[in-house]
């Protein structure tokens, strides 16, 4: 019962926006596209965005609010400063930048096969493409086809030649370090390789200034990457990174890097863009939405009238004008320190907009040209990560980092606040008698915990006062609880039948498991893991090892798993295949033998001995089209020899098999491809053949029963959700259409082998629905499946969910987002509470909670998104769960962000209707320990977080109740 949530993550996005120049405006260089460059110099141009397919949302530009070019246009700068734009690569052929790359003049012009400068790229004279492998030749070209670094090349330093726009800095050069992969890329290069050897060959050629509109998370972090951001800092070179379009306060790396520039995007009327993240780790703003670039010559713009050029929003392009703001800087002079280039950023002044918040401000020329003449003293709260309270205590302490970037302080005044009701800060204020240029203080401050059961992630307020400067700065700081001496972290040991095996290894100093969770149709109080292997030799063979829970271990298995030929594990299921009441196990493997492939089932018993010795390893070669045979259902069978048992089934695109077809001797075989129910019947050849559940013969009955056209079409549309009462029946329910287009019938058929019912007619939304969720009742007996939810999208404010159980409709609900300029994105999940359901929607920005029934409410929360790399997606996995609250048991979404940005798991709980990431439920995964997927306890009635941890040189499995 996984739901993953699927983030919008690209790094930038074409602009789904136009901007309407001014009348008569006001042309600063001969440059014919200037007046739509509103970044350079916003004269009031109206930003025109789109609201839904036929309506739109006009936003009027306010003058000045841009970077301040009209001061740094007549500045002369005789040194031409390097910008590594570290991206998906640059056009190296685009007029605009001709004369404006960066030349290694070791190499341009010299035999590409000599490594003539000795740095090991041979040939790279303008630039790398690290993402390929350094010995071959499409290492050599960091040429661009995605345009998203040709973008950011323009708005740094398009030449200011009269063809189109101009850059930041029109005599910068550019460097083309190609870090991110071509979409049709199969190159084995990780991305942070590639990202820490662009910095490394950045830095090493002399780049003054590195633009990285890009980012990653956690899970993505080595010591290579950080020390290669390290090395470029000791260096000297400025680093500038975006901040990210999810929204969010939580930080992406390497903003979240101290010494890393984080720049927010603001929008043309000088407010914070939609889409763009914020929070105390951000240094400043600057324009990023609609912002025109350069488009590489071969690729249709999507959002401009004229190639060559694009318009784009994000961070993505917001960085660019500070990195290129920065280029200025150290083309007046190249020595200037990291620390006054910060110093000179946070003069700025805060953005009015209140929505949201930074570290610093909205950037201009005006400001960072500014000398610095007194202190700027600021919190480093790059360096806040968490607050955590340890067992017994609800009082802790959180280290404030401060420190100066100009000039000597006589004395700071530091005062923290507490925004939060879940937390209070004791001895608010403390003062430094005084800070240098450059120096660090830790501050200790004590935290009080007030109650377990409030918000887990909370807001504080910095205030410094220093040199008759007074100045707040907010941040918002996760809470977690430190488990590990309390005496419900519950260990459990393995027990190896020999040797211990490596259920787990250590990478990059992080733990990773091994392990995996074996799968059950219905809720089970077993809890059992496997490990898997393909052992090599004269054939293939997969190996699996079970482990189950035996009180307080894990008890390996006396029988391994043995399947030959096999390439790899398609499904390892537990179910109970001869209906004797006990659980059996499933194993479906993808093998290949003399260089044919087919699909092998493997039925054992609870103790991993073959469940029909003359029915092992059975062989099914498939003789006809199938789409896809990776998600299971079981469906009962009255079989000769086997007796009544539970066989593989599934819904996918495909023929109908031969057998299944009634043909007279004139006619032709049917080979039609469409969506039906198919089984595997065992044979007495011990091998299986592919059954359909849904034959023509079928079709004609439904069709005369419903007294339907003879030129009606009949079709499986979906596959319900397994629920308890399907398992215990061995029956499968999915829904059907009959008629065509909109005048279809609709109906939920309960399908066993040789015969099927339907249900009463169902409404025409649920034909074509976004998602088919299971509906979760949550009673004593703790979570199961006791229904579905059908969940269609009207337009981008509105959905409706049409909840059914069995083959009848039990519920329908209609809803609408308060947000129009946010879209509804899809469902979470749906539960069941007595007389109470609690829906959890996600839109593009927020997670939304509507509690119907008894108690009616509405909550919504900021959502988790991350964006990282370009084209690129990240998945959050919310995975329904029940935990305790005050004895009952109330349903909840475990969220598991170790592999985002940090190390904690914790509960979305439902709250008396409301959504709330509660302290009590918000742990911190030890560093010694990996989080795996939480389990049902029958012991506890309710789930348990799971960690697989190494505790002197020796695995174990610590479980935590939820409640």
């Amino acid at each position: 019962m996984k739901k993953l949530l699927y983030a919008f993550l690209l790094t930038s996005f074409a602009a789904q926006a136009v901007i309407i120049p001014v009348d008569k405006s006001e042309r600063l260089v001969e440059d014919e596209l200037f007046a739509y460059q509103w970044g350079l110099v916003n004269q009031g141009q109206t930003l025109i965005r789109e609201k839904d397919d036929i309506h739109n949302l006009p936003m009027q530009g306010v003058a000045n609010k841009d970077i301040g070019y009209r001061s740094l246009i007549n500045n002369k700068f005789s040194n031409r400063p390097i910008v590594a734009v570290l991206d998906s690569g640059v056009d190296l052929t685009h007029p605009e930048l001709q004369g404006n790359l960066w030349k290694n003049e070791a190499e341009c012009g010299k035999d590409p096969k000599v490594d003539n400068d000795g740095n090991k790229l041979a040939g790279d004279c303008h630039g790398w493409n690290f993402t390929e492998a350094m010995d071959s030749d499409e290492a050599k070209d960091p040429s661009d086809i995605d345009g998203h670094g040709t973008h950011i090349a323009g708005i740094i330093a398009a030449a200011n030649n009269g063809l189109g726009m101009v850059g930041v800095v029109p005599n910068a050069l550019i460097m083309p370090v190609k870090v991110m992969k071509d979409s049709d890329s199969d190159s084995q290069v990780s991305s942070a390789e590639s990202f820490a050897r662009g910095i490394i060959y950045a830095v090493d050629n002399g780049a003054d200034v590195i633009n990285m509109s890009l980012g990653w998370p956690r899970s993505m972090e080595t010591k290579t990457l950080r020390d290669a951001v390290n090395y470029a800092l000791s260096q000297g070179v400025v680093i500038v990174a975006a901040a990210g379009n999810n929204n969010s306060a939580e930080p992406l790396f390497p903003c979240a890097y101290d010494g890393v520039v984080c720049i927010a995007a603001s929008t043309i009327n000088g407010d914070y863009a939609g889409f763009s993240n914020y929070g105390g780790h951000v240094d400043g703003v600057a324009p990023g939405e609609s912002i025109l670039g350069l488009n590489p010559l071969f690729l249709e713009p999507d959002f401009f009238a004229v190639p060559g050029y694009e318009l784009r929003s994000g961070t993505s392009q917001a960085a660019p004008f500070v990195a290129g703001l920065v280029a200025a800087l150290k083309a007046r002079n190249k020595e200037i320190k990291i620390d006054e280039v910060f110093a000179r950023i946070y003069q700025a002044e805060p953005n009015p907009d209140k929505k949201k918040y930074t570290a610093g401000g909205d950037i201009t020329w005006d400001i960072v040209n500014q000398e610095v003449t007194s202190s700027v003293v600021r919190p480093i709260l790059k360096r806040i990560r968490q607050i955590t309270f340890r067992v017994g205590s609800s009082d802790t302490k959180v280290a404030i980092p401060v420190r100066n970037f100009g000039v000597l302080s006589n004395e700071v005044i530091v005062r923290v606040e507490s925004l939060s009701k879940s937390i209070s800060i004791d001895s608010e204020t403390q003062t430094i008698p005084s800070l240098r240029q450059g120096e660090f203080k830790d501050l200790l401050f004590n935290v009080k915990l007030n109650d377990f059961s409030l918000e887990s992630s909370v807001d504080i307020k910095i205030t410094i006062e220093t040199n008759g400067e007074k100045r707040s700065f907010l941040n918002e700081i996760p809470v977690a609880r430190d488990v590990t001496q309390e005496a419900k972290f519950k260990k459990s040991t393995f027990a190896f039948l020999d040797k211990p095996l490596p259920v787990g290894a250590i990478r990059n100093g992080e733990i990773n498991s091994l392990l995996s969770t074996v799968e059950s149709v219905i809720q089970s109080d077993k809890h059992e893991f496997f490990m898997r292997r393909i052992l090599s030799g004269d054939t293939k063979k997969l190996e699996l090892t079970l482990f189950s829970r035996k009180g307080d271990k894990y008890v390996q298995a006396p029988n391994l798993i043995l399947v030959n030929d096999a390439l790899n594990l398609v499904n390892f299921i537990r179910v109970d295949l001869n209906l004797d009441g006990k659980e059996d196990y499933l194993v479906h493997t993808l093998a290949e033998k003399d260089g044919k492939r087919f699909f092998v089932f493997s039925f054992y018993n609870e103790e991993l001995k073959p469940l029909w010795p003359s029915f092992q390893d059975v062989k099914l070669n498939l003789d006809l089209f199938l789409a896809s045979m990776n998600d299971l259902s079981f469906i009962k069978l009255n079989h000769g020899t086997l007796g009544k048992i539970l066989v593989p089934a599934f819904f996918t695109e495909g023929q109908l098999p031969l057998v299944d077809q009634v043909l007279t001797s004139w006619d032709k075989q049917d080979m039609t491809r469409k969506n039906r129910l198919y089984y595997l019947e065992p044979m007495s050849d011990s091998t299986l053949r592919v059954r359909s559940l849904t034959t023509k013969v079928w079709e004609e009955a439904l069709k005369t029963e419903l007294k339907s056209k003879w030129f009606d079409t009949v079709e499986v549309e979906q596959i319900m959700p397994t629920s308890k009462t399907d398992a215990e029946k061995g029956q499968i329910r999915a829904l059907v259409s009959v008629g065509l287009g909109t005048k279809r019938q609709l109906f939920i058929h309960s399908f066993v082998v040789g015969s099927n019912t339907h249900g009463a007619k169902l409404p025409q939304l649920v034909l074509e629905p976004e998602s088919v969720d299971p509906l979760l009742t949550v009673d004593a007996n703790g979570l199961s499946v006791n229904g579905e939810v059908f969940f269609n999208i009207y337009d981008r404010t509105r959905a409706k969910l049409v909840a059914t159980r069995g083959e009848s409709q039990v519920n329908e609900f209609i809803f609408k987002h308060e947000t129009e300029s946010d879209l509804i994105a899809g469902h979470i999940a749906s539960f069941e509470k007595g007389q109470n359901r609690f829906t959890v929607f996600q839109s593009r920005e927020e997670l939304i909670a509507v509690t119907t029934g008894n108690i009616s409410k509405r909550t919504t929360r900021p959502k988790l998104r991350y964006s990282f790399l370009s084209q690129k997606f990240l998945s959050e996995m919310y995975f329904p769960v029940t935990y305790k609250r005050n004895g009952t048991l109330s349903p909840a979404l475990y969220v598991d962000s170790t592999a985002m940005t940090g190390n904690r798991i914790y509960l979305f709980e439902e709250q008396n209707g409301e959504l709330v990431a509660s302290v009590r439920n918000s742990i911190v995964v030890p560093s010694n320990c990996k989080a795996l997927n939480p389990v049902y306890s029958a012991h506890s009635g309710t789930h348990e977080f799971v960690f697989l941890c190494l505790e002197d040189n020796a695995w174990v499995i610590r479980n935590y109740e939820m409640n």
